[in-house]
């Protein structure tokens, strides 16, 4: 099973997945198995100033590669799982996911050295999504959670009314003024600015998805 993938922008796919199973593209037609030195569950792929990151989930190792090809551990095993990665496109690189089911945020200013930062409050939620919304840090996850934070590295986070209890995987913003968060049983939420949601009919029932 292959659970994250990401593109450059350029020439290259990385898609990331069991096992520690790593794969790479040149045009997304034509895949080839990758070393990553790990056997743990990868989940997130990213890619930003020349480097490539992975997370694992289980393990909390976070991978490193400058070109696909030749992986290295940046941190890691520690007891926690990590599912996605962030970036704020200058100074701050952002990954979020659980130890056991309390939140778990890691932040670092160059994706190599990275450091755990303690949620004030506590948040007794899995994160599996974060993304990066005009000067402010968006995660969501478990339980219909969504959390904001203007500086991370400070573990201050802000609690949203997501208007759901529907575990949501995934948060993406579009770069100007549209933010969507997704989840189980075909939950669709939209905001312009990652504080106010919207829940939105996606034509998806619960009869239509697995859970996973």
């Amino acid at each position: 099973t292959l659970r994250g993938v990401y593109f450059d922008g350029a020439t290259t796919w990385v898609a990331a997945g069991q096992n520690g199973t790593l794969v790479n593209s040149q045009n997304a037609a034509d895949w080839s198995l990758q070393v990553s030195g790990i056997a743990a569950q990868l989940w997130g792929a990213f890619f930003a100033n020349g480097q490539w990151i992975v997370t694992s989930g289980g393990q909390g190792y976070i991978l490193g590669s400058t070109n696909s090809t030749d992986w290295q551990v940046l941190d890691g095993p520690i007891s926690l799982s990590l599912y996605d990665i962030g970036y704020d496109g200058s100074a701050l690189y952002l990954a979020a996911g659980a130890d056991a089911s309390l939140a778990k945020i890691l932040t670092s200013s160059d994706g190599i050295m990275w450091e755990q930062n303690t949620l004030d409050p506590s948040i007794d939620k899995a994160l599996y999504g974060v993304a990066y919304v005009n000067g402010l840090w968006v995660g969501v996850g478990s339980g219909g959670t969504i959390l904001t934070s203007a500086d991370p590295s400070s573990g201050t986070w802000t609690e949203r009314s997501s208007n759901t209890t529907e575990s949501l995987r995934d948060v993406v913003f579009n770069g100007s003024d549209q933010v969507i968060a997704v989840g189980f049983n075909g939950t669709i939420l939209t905001s312009e600015d990652g504080i106010e949601w919207t829940t939105q009919i996606s034509g998806v029932s619960s009869e239509n998805v697995e859970d996973g």
